[in-house]
């Protein structure tokens, strides 16, 4: 007789195909990306309020670029670390490193100097690196099958930690002001590298399988480039990314120069509330994210394994393409700043 399902597997197979005994982990790691996502967000906003506010959309677009160019440095460098530690501790320990420089970065800004585009570009390395380890994590722990069915939950916590993020940063960052953020941000990302040390040494102690095993191990083989260069596969899907951000900066551009004039605007004429150009910029963008991430959570959570489920990977690869379009050409229809948000 299989075994039966808890109450919380019964209560979160509302939203993925939950079986007995898988609830608690799925719950852990929806947690631990929720606050990993919750504190990105909050200084994806703080990152948008330094650049637009010190250099502008054109820095920030070719800030994008410079990015780009700093990940060709910066994932050979992983690469070489990440073989040679065990990959629970590499996680915890990048976490940490980025968390530290946050303290760095507070201290600089609060002493007078111009960080807006060097934290631009640290911001996207991070984005980079802590979202993609989390998600091999998620890989090691789970086998083919039982990702397919959970990571779509795992999912609405990464969903719901933007919505919380975003939404918290548009309320306090005029009072609070960007540098606080920063230290709260380093705090916070102490969270899920508990979490993931407890999910580790749970699955390891539930399963003596494979999966749970190789999390354990140092990454081996070829590095990233490699792998991309050799798969006909890894190549296809690095051009659809490559094409879809190359849209989403010129999105992003747009966006921006609307937020930082709009902002302008409202200050100049005395409709900023008190706050200064560089608060505004941080709630109006805060605001935007808050609304965006609303939505992308709730089709996370009603949407997104139904697609999994019935039309597969290869179809949802088509959403994003479409998103965009439809949102971009919305904005190039209709340019005003009240009809985007």
């Amino acid at each position: 007789m299989p075994p039966s399902k808890s109450f919380l597997d019964r209560a979160l197979s509302i939203f993925a195909e939950v079986r007995a005994g898988e609830g608690v982990s799925a719950l852990l790691l929806a947690a631990n990306v929720f606050y990993l996502l919750a504190f990105y967000s909050v200084l994806k906003i703080v990152r948008d309020a330094l650049i637009l506010s010190e250099a502008g959309a054109v820095a920030a677009s070719y800030s994008s670029a410079g990015q780009a160019l700093l990940m060709l440095a910066f994932v050979p460098a992983y690469g070489a670390f990440a073989s040679r530690v065990n990959r629970v501790w590499l996680i915890s320990g990048v976490t940490l490193f980025f968390a530290s420089h946050l303290l760095i970065f507070a201290m600089l800004g609060t002493a007078g100097v111009r960080i807006g585009i060097a934290f631009f570009l640290w911001i996207g390395v991070f984005n980079m690196a802590a979202v993609a380890q989390f998600w091999a994590f998620a890989n090691d722990i789970y086998s083919t099958e039982r990702g397919k069915r959970l990571f779509p939950l795992i999912g609405i916590g990464a969903s719901l930690g933007a919505v919380v993020g975003a939404g918290a940063t548009s309320i306090v960052f005029g009072g609070i002001g960007p540098y606080r953020l920063m230290v709260l941000a380093a705090a916070g990302l102490l969270v899920p590298v508990g979490l993931t040390i407890w999910v580790h040494r749970r699955e390891q102690a539930a399963r003596g399988d494979l999966p749970a095993a190789q999390a354990e191990q140092p990454l081996a083989g070829p590095g990233g480039f490699e792998l991309v260069v050799k798969n006909r596969y890894l190549r296809l899907i690095a051009v659809l990314v490559l094409v879809f951000s190359l849209v989403n900066t010129l999105g992003g551009f747009i966006l921006n120069s609307m937020i930082t004039s709009e902002a302008a605007a409202r200050v100049a004429s005395g409709a900023a509330g008190g706050l200064d150009q560089r608060a505004l910029i941080g709630t109006m963008a805060g605001t935007i994210q808050t609304w965006v991430n609303l939505l992308a959570f709730l089709l996370q959570a009603f949407v997104v394994s139904r697609i999994f489920k019935y039309a597969g990977v290869r179809a949802a690869l088509f959403i994003l393409p479409i998103i965009a379009l439809g949102g971009y050409s919305m904005i190039a229809l209709l340019p005003i700043f009240g009809i985007v948000t």
